[in-house]
């Protein structure tokens, strides 16, 4: 699966601001709710399953509802594409994009930025040279001397070091 589909989703996920929604009423003077505060203009089958849920449950589902409403058209376009994409995915893959989601999460505003400017690079690159670069990556060898490496670069940042190093061993593992 390629990054490059979620990326869209990624990015507002992650990206400082890119979730810069101000939270609004449920219920506005244009937009009439029900007694449940549910908006007249959702959609029934959301309706529906809106109807069912606990008070707490549906004021959350509700709050993000209104968000996403507000995003592009173009944006929630990818974003159901994304998601349709992560649907197909085995469990297995599934938990895979979870977990790197949670580490991108837990990176520091630095490492974040870095990651992203490193993204940005790999996709600037043509076509021939990321193949190289999948080639060497699927090397066994060209491994082996990236991980020494990096463990005397890091040598000093154990934290920094584990991260990356568990990195290289998912890449270990969907490299070709």
């Amino acid at each position: 699966m390629k990054l490059k589909r979620f990326l869209p989703i990624l990015i507002l996920a992650w990206v400082p601001g890119a979730w810069a929604i101000e939270p609004v009423s449920v219920a506005t003077s244009t937009n009439a709710a029900d007694p449940n505060g549910v908006p007249n203009n959702l959609p029934p089958r959301l309706r529906e399953k809106c109807d069912k849920m606990p008070p707490a449950m549906r004021q959350e589902f509700l709050r993000r509802w209104q968000q996403w409403q507000k995003l592009p058209p173009e944006v929630r376009a990818r974003a159901q594409k994304n998601y349709q994409h992560f649907r197909k995915m085995t469990p297995e893959q599934r938990a895979k994009v979870r977990k790197n989601f949670e580490r991108l999460q837990n990176m520091s505003p630095e490492a974040k930025k870095k990651f992203f400017e490193n993204l940005q690079r790999w996709e600037q690159l043509s076509p021939q040279e990321r193949e190289r670069l999948r080639a060497q990556m699927g090397d066994p060898q060209w491994l082996q001397r990236a991980q020494q490496e990096i463990i005397i670069l890091l040598r000093d940042d154990y934290a920094a070091l584990m991260n990356v190093l568990n990195a290289l061993a998912d890449v270990a593992q969907t490299a070709p």
